[in-house]
């Protein structure tokens, strides 16, 4: 089983994401997430970088007083437990 996987990422809690370039990011940012202490969520009416968005990874916290961050991407949740399972 994986320890991590990758998903394309488009908005971080309520703020969509740039590339290195500084201009919106519509090809997504790649970021890896742990398996563990993650779970995803589906949404709908949610757009991004112009995209629209399909599920949001919740990475919850492991500390004391540490808000959960919420990462939006246009996988589907089915892709990510397939990705998680891998």
């Amino acid at each position: 089983m994986a320890q991590h996987f990758l998903s394309s990422i488009y908005r971080r809690n309520a703020y969509d994401l740039s590339n290195a370039a500084g201009t919106p990011a519509t090809q997504g940012v790649p970021v890896s997430f742990p398996v563990q202490g993650t779970v995803f969520t589906p949404v709908s009416g949610v757009t991004a970088c112009g995209v629209t968005m399909n599920s949001v990874i919740e990475v919850l916290p492991t500390g004391l007083n540490q808000p959960t961050q919420k990462f939006y991407t246009a996988d589907t949740v089915s892709t990510l437990n397939t990705a998680s399972n891998a």
